[in-house]
């Protein structure tokens, strides 16, 4: 019975950590495929704002300037045409009137001079040179304004759709962005929360552990987590040792480097130095092109005639108990804490 309750509780467990894990899965499922949207969209729309950009740029290249500044000087021309046209149409009219006014105002005497039949003449080439200037106005000069109008208004049109859309797309895109950057902020920010939460429980949960001596009783001592003991206590007792076995090894170097010139000095204090320096030219081994130092055919002869030691490697021995009993007591407080 105590076996069937105790698989019955894990499965429970079981079921509601996989459910719990299902939820964190789906929510991170969910939030890599709306920011996966979010890219897309931020991908189309930078193509159309690329878009955009480079046909204002294409719009202001120097040869689109140059064609556009010379319809704007025709424009400009024909509008100068206009109004010359409307001037001289209206110094014509002018004229008719003054005419007619003086055929009206004629006296039989020059009515009997033939100046009426001048008046005549005059007021009908008027108004047939106005009847030109009308006519070419409307069907020459007018014509060709529109033509040039339309074509200016085209290319205007055109750089102002150009820009509108450019700066909609870009807009647009600033805006994707924003949403994007406060949805991703949004999420590290609960993240973060979650972590601290777990911080601060994990904390709790390592606090709210009860620490025994080994007798059994309640250790009223302050404790402290088994993973700042294990990092920082190993490590100095590993410091320590590694320093212990610096100094041996610098100590051991330097006594047999300095042994054969403390036995070279203290013969040449005992007055031995002429049969020293007889014994170190039979120990020579090198060719009589070579010379060697005195001190390394001493060194050598010493070497060779003496028995070696070994080279001793002494450790710290109290100090690596020391990281035992420190290993034990981590397993120990482990132990009893889980």
């Amino acid at each position: 019975p105590m076996h069937a309750e105790l698989s019955e509780a894990a499965l429970k467990i079981q079921c509601c950590w996989g459910r719990f894990d299902a939820q964190l899965r789906n929510r991170d499922l969910l939030y890599e495929r709306s920011i996966e949207q979010h890219c897309n969209k931020i991908r189309i729309i930078t193509s159309e704002h690329n878009y955009w950009t480079q046909k204002v740029e294409d719009l202001k290249r120097p040869a689109k300037l140059k064609h556009k500044a010379a319809i704007e000087l025709q424009h400009a021309s024909v509008m100068e045409e206009r109004r010359q046209k409307y001037e001289e149409i209206h110094a014509l009219e002018t004229h008719f009137e003054d005419q007619f006014n003086l055929l009206q105002q004629i006296s039989p005497q020059e009515v009997e001079s033939g100046w009426e039949e001048q008046v005549k003449l005059n007021l009908a080439d008027t108004r047939e040179r106005i009847t030109k200037a009308k006519l070419d106005m409307l069907f020459r000069i007018q014509i060709k304004i529109k033509s040039v109008e339309k074509k200016l208004h085209a290319i205007i049109s055109n750089e102002k759709e150009a820009e509108d859309s450019m700066n909609h797309w870009g807009r647009w895109r600033q805006a994707e962005q924003d949403a994007l950057w406060n949805l991703q902020r949004q999420h590290d920010d609960e993240v973060a929360e979650k972590e601290k939460r777990k911080s601060i429980i994990d904390e709790q949960m390592r606090w709210a552990v009860k620490f025994y001596v080994a007798s059994g009783k309640p250790d009223k001592q302050k404790p402290v987590t088994v993973t700042n003991m294990r990092n920082e206590r190993i490590d100095e007792l590993t410091a320590a040792a590694a320093l212990q076995i610096n100094k041996l090894q610098e100590m051991n170097h330097l006594s047999r480097t300095w042994a054969p010139f403390q036995r070279m000095m203290d013969q040449v204090n005992q007055g031995n130095l002429l049969n020293w320096l007889a014994q170190s030219e039979g120990a020579r081994q090198y060719s009589h092109n070579e010379v060697v130092h005195p001190a390394s055919a001493f060194k050598a002869k010493e070497i060779a005639g003496a028995k070696l030691n070994p080279f001793p490697r002494q450790l710290p021995w109290h100090l690596l108990s020391e990281v035992r009993d420190v290993q034990k007591e981590i397993d120990c407080v482990t132990n009893n804490k889980f």
